[in-house]
């Protein structure tokens, strides 16, 4: 971890309120904290990306008024304020980027078990109540009103690029014999599900669908893979997509 260029005397006098030491312990740690604004909000706007500064320094300052000076060092400081800078940054991009009904920390939550699970929708439910009493369990309407949340407005019709297609084009249509028209997000939901899941995830960080979207060679890294690799998956992920469909009666 970096450790920002300040000394423990500044630190010190920032921890006691002294301006000019907190707007310099605050100029010290901008790059670590746009450093975890890139990794949390690859996609964020400039403007986005000023009101995530905001809230990260808030949360910096907020750590420096409890800081305990007995250690008194840059580095201590950091570690000590990383976790509720990371935190806060995470929660005010939840907020700017989905629905702003769906509690944030569900939204974590949620996006924490779909890592930890290789985006497998089933697992991550589970992970999410994991070790969790009645009381605190997310019901699994919830846990699909975040999964909804999650995926990017229009996502499912935006042109992807180096291709001519979009990811609801890839798939059957989405009528049920008689049981008519079902929502296009909630059978893609369940289509990625249905599929192995690493195939899945190739598909949705590529079109950006319950996650945010992705550049490939981004995504084979994160995946352990090569881009050829990942292509691969990806390919099996839409043909194996649409074997469910066919199978369950679901016709373009």
């Amino acid at each position: 971890m970096p450790t920002a260029v300040v000394s423990p005397e500044i630190v010190a006098d920032a921890v006691a309120g002294e301006s000019r030491a907190v707007l310099a312990v605050l100029d010290a740690y901008e790059p670590m904290m746009k450093a975890e604004i890139r990794k949390a909000a690859p996609t964020a706007s400039p403007d986005d990306v000023d009101d995530l500064l905001q809230e990260a320094r808030v949360a910096l300052l907020e750590r420096l008024r409890d800081y305990d000076t007995t250690h008194v060092s840059a580095a201590n400081l950091y570690t000590y304020a990383h976790h509720s800078v990371r935190r806060a940054i995470r929660k005010q991009w939840v907020r700017i980027a989905t629905d702003a009904a769906i509690d944030v920390d569900a939204v974590l939550r949620v996006r924490g078990a779909l890592f930890r699970t290789d985006g497998d929708f089933a697992k991550a439910y589970q992970k999410v109540n994991e070790g969790r009493s009645d009381g605190r369990r997310m019901s699994y309407g919830t846990f699909m009103e975040v999964l909804s949340a999650l995926a990017e407005k229009n996502s499912f019709d935006a042109q992807c690029a180096g291709t001519e297609y979009t990811l609801a084009e890839t798939i059957p249509d989405t009528r049920v014999d008689a049981m008519g028209t079902v929502d296009r997000r909630a059978l893609l939901t369940w289509l990625m599900n249905e599929i192995p899941p690493r195939q899945s995830l190739a598909v949705r960080a590529f079109y950006g669908f319950g996650m945010q979207q992705e550049e490939r060679s981004a995504t084979a890294v994160a995946m352990g893979v090569k881009v050829a690799a990942l292509d691969v998956l990806r390919s099996r992920g839409i043909s194996n997509a649409r074997k469910v469909a066919t199978a369950h009666g679901i016709s373009a």
